[in-house]
C-alpha cells in the first residue's frame, strides 16, 4: 500500500513539474504572441511580398481539391498549402486565414524552441526569455504575418529537431520515426528539409560513434526523407506539375561552382560576414545572459583560445565594415525584410524600382551602433560555435555527456547545413530572411555550450532586457506599420477599380498587386506592370502628377505617412 502511495505521489510530482516546466511557460509565450498580434492586427485581404503566388496554391487546393503551382514557385510548398487550405476551410478562403495559419505555425516554432532549451538544461525563465527573443525577432515576427514559406518551414524543422533530440536522449525508435515524419513535412515545404535527418545522423555519430546499430536509425531517416522528396519530384514530372523555377536554385549552385575561385571566396565571405552580424545581433540578448554561465565540457585553456579567436573575428569584420562603409541593414535588395527604419519590403515603384528617397530614414550613427552591437554578438557566437565543435570532438564516457554531445552535434550540424546552401546563391543575391531559422538554432547552441545558471549577474539581466525591449519596440512597431500601409494601399486600389472604374491593367499598384492581377508566366518581367496610367507611391515621382493622398499612422518613426495616387502626365497635359 505504501509503495502504491509513493508511486501516486511520484506521478503527481512529475505532473506538477511538467505543468510548471512546460505548460505554464508555453501559455505565457502564447499570451505574449497574441498580444503582439493584437498590436499589429494581421487582418486584411491582400498579399504580402511573394506570398501571392503561394496563396494561389492554397486557394486552388481548397476550391479544386488538387495541387497546382504557378510556374515561378521554386519550392515543394505542399505542407504549407495544405495547412493554409485547412485554415481557409474553417475561416473562409481569405488572405487573413492564410496569414493566421502562419501565425499559428510561428507559435509552434516558439514552443519547439522552448522545449529544446529545456532539454538543454536551461531554467524555465531563461528558456522563456530565449523564446521571447525569437518571438521579437524582426525577421521571424514579420514573416509570421505573411504566407511566406520561411516561418512554416522553420516551425516544421524545429519540431523535427526536437523529436530527434528526444530520440537521442532516450534512445527511442518511436521518437526517431516521429522526427523523420516531421522532417518529411518540412521537406514538402522546402527541399532543404532533407538536412534534418543528416543532422540527426551527426548527433548519433557524436553520441554513440560509428557503430552499425547506432547508424541504422539515422541512415533510415535520411533514406526515407530523400525518398519522399524524389517520389514527389517524380510525381510532379509525371503529372506535368513541375514548375520552371523548381530547379532554379540548382542552376545557381552550378553557376557558382563554375565561377572562378575569387568569386567563390567573395560569395563565401559575403554570407559569413552578414550571418555574423545579423545572427550576432538577433541572438545578442540571450548571449548577454549567457555571459555569466560557465561550461565545463572544455578546458579553461580552450575557452581562452576561443575568446581570442572571437576577438580576432570581431576586429576583422569591423575593419571590413569600416573599409566598405557598409552598415546595417547590410542587405538592401527588393524582397529583403529589414530596411532603413522598417521591416517588410516596400514594394511600390518609387522606392523599390526608382530608388527615390520617399521613406523616412534613421540616423547614420544609429546604424553604425547597431552594426557594432551585431559584430559584438557575432564574436560571442564564434566563441560558442568553437566551444560546440570542441565539445563534439572531445570523447567522454559518461552517458549524460554523450547525450549532450549528440544534442550539440545535432544543432551545430543543422546550423551549418542550413547556412551552407546560401553561399552559392550570392550569384543572384540571397535575402536576409534566409537567416530566420538559424536564429532559434543559434540560441539553442548558446544554451548547450554554457552550464546551468539560476541567477545571472544583475548587470547582464538589465543589459539583456534593454536589448530585447529595443528590438521588440522596433519589431512590433515596424510590423504594424508594414501591415497598416498595405491595408491603406489595397483600400485605395479597391476604390480605384470599383468606385472609379479604373481597369486593373491601367494601374501600377506595386509588386504584389501586379503579380496577383497581371501574372502571365515565368518569362514576364519581375514587376509585371501592364500600363502605368495610374501609379501608387510613397511620394512624388517624375512624369506623374498627384491626384490623391491617403494618410496612415506610422509608429516607426512616429508620425503620419501617405500613399499617393499619381496619374501619368501626357504630352497634351503639359502647358
Amino acid at each position: 500500500m505504501a509503495k502504491k502511495q509513493r508511486k501516486r505521489v511520484a506521478r503527481v510530482e512529475e505532473a506538477s513539474e511538467t505543468l510548471r516546466g512546460y505548460l505554464l511557460p508555453i501559455l505565457g509565450l502564447l499570451a505574449l504572441w497574441l498580444l503582439m498580434e493584437a498590436l499589429v492586427n494581421p487582418r486584411g485581404e491582400f498579399p504580402l511580398n511573394d506570398d501571392w503566388c503561394y496563396a494561389r496554391a492554397a486557394f486552388t487546393l481548397l476550391r479544386e481539391h488538387k495541387l497546382a503551382f504557378l510556374d515561378i514557385v521554386p519550392m515543394t510548398l505542399v505542407s504549407q498549402a495544405i495547412c493554409g487550405a485547412l485554415f481557409c476551410l474553417v475561416l473562409g478562403p481569405t488572405f487573413t486565414a492564410l496569414r493566421l495559419s502562419t501565425v499559428a505555425l510561428g507559435f509552434v516554432g516558439l514552443a519547439a524552441t522552448y522545449a529544446m532549451l529545456r532539454e538543454a538544461g536551461v531554467p524555465r525563465w531563461i528558456a522563456f526569455f530565449g523564446c521571447a527573443v525569437v518571438a521579437l525577432n524582426p525577421l521571424y515576427f514579420n514573416l509570421s504575418n505573411t504566407f511566406m514559406t520561411d516561418v512554416p518551414f522553420s516551425a516544421f524543422a524545429l519540431v523535427s529537431l526536437y523529436l530527434y533530440v528526444l530520440a537521442l536522449k532516450r534512445d527511442s525508435l518511436t521518437w526517431a520515426a516521429a522526427g523523420t515524419a516531421m522532417a518529411c513535412v518540412a521537406t514538402l515545404t522546402r527541399q532543404m528539409g532533407v538536412i534534418l535527418p543528416v543532422a540527426f545522423m551527426a548527433g548519433c555519430l557524436a553520441k554513440d560513434g560509428a557503430r552499425v546499430r547506432s547508424l541504422l536509425r539515422p541512415v533510415g531517416a535520411v533514406v526515407i526523407t530523400i525518398g519522399v522528396l524524389l517520389v514527389y519530384q517524380k510525381w510532379l514530372r509525371a503529372t506535368g506539375r513541375m514548375t520552371s523555377y523548381y530547379s532554379y536554385q540548382a542552376k545557381m549552385y552550378s553557376d557558382f561552382l563554375d565561377a572562378d575561385i575569387h568569386k567563390m571566396l567573395a560569395g563565401l565571405w559575403d554570407v559569413v560576414r552578414n550571418a555574423y552580424v545579423y545572427l550576432g545581433l538577433f541572438a545578442l540578448p540571450y548571449s548577454i545572459i549567457a555571459l555569466a554561465r560557465k561550461w565545463d565540457a572544455i578546458s579553461a585553456r580552450l575557452r581562452r583560445r576561443n575568446w581570442i579567436a572571437a576577438a580576432a573575428s570581431f576586429v576583422i569584420v569591423m575593419v571590413n565594415l569600416i573599409h566598405k562603409h557598409q552598415w546595417m541593414p547590410l542587405k538592401k535588395r527588393q524582397g529583403d525584410i529589414i530596411f532603413d527604419f522598417g521591416i517588410g519590403p516596400s514594394l511600390l515603384r518609387d522606392v523599390s524600382v526608382d530608388s527615390l528617397p520617399n521613406l523616412p530614414t534613421a540616423s547614420h550613427w544609429l546604424w553604425v551602433c547597431v552594426s557594432i552591437l551585431g559584430a559584438l554578438g557575432g564574436a560571442l557566437l564564434v566563441a560558442h560555435v568553437l566551444g560546440a565543435i570542441e565539445a563534439v570532438v572531445a570523447r567522454k564516457s559518461e552517458k549524460a555527456c554523450a547525450a549532450n554531445r549528440g544534442f550539440t552535434a545535432l544543432i551545430l550540424t543543422a546550423i551549418i547545413l542550413y547556412l551552407a546552401p546560401i553561399v552559392p546563391l550570392t550569384v543572384f543575391a540571397y535575402f536576409d530572411r534566409y537567416f530566420v531559422c538559424a536564429v532559434p538554432l543559434m540560441i539553442i547552441l548558446v544554451a548547450l555550450t554554457t552550464g546551468p545558471l539560476e541567477k545571472p549577474a544583475r548587470a547582464c539581466v538589465v543589459a539583456a532586457l534593454l536589448a530585447t525591449l529595443a528590438m521588440g519596440v522596433f519589431t512590433v512597431g515596424a510590423a504594424r506599420d508594414y501591415l497598416e500601409w498595405n491595408r491603406t494601399r489595397w483600400l485605395i486600389l479597391d476604390e480605384l477599380m470599383v468606385k472609379h472604374h479604373v481597369p486593373a491593367d491601367s494601374i501600377d499598384g506595386g509588386y504584389e498587386f501586379n503579380g496577383w492581377y497581371h501574372y502571365k508566366g515565368p518569362k514576364q518581367r519581375w514587376w509585371r506592370v501592364v500600363r502605368d496610367d495610374y501609379l501608387l507611391a510613397f511620394g512624388p515621382v517624375p512624369a506623374f502628377q498627384e491626384i490623391g493622398r491617403y494618410p496612415y499612422q506610422r509608429w516607426m518613426p512616429p508620425g503620419e505617412g501617405h500613399i499617393l495616387v499619381l496619374r501619368k502626365i501626357r504630352p497634351k497635359d503639359i502647358p
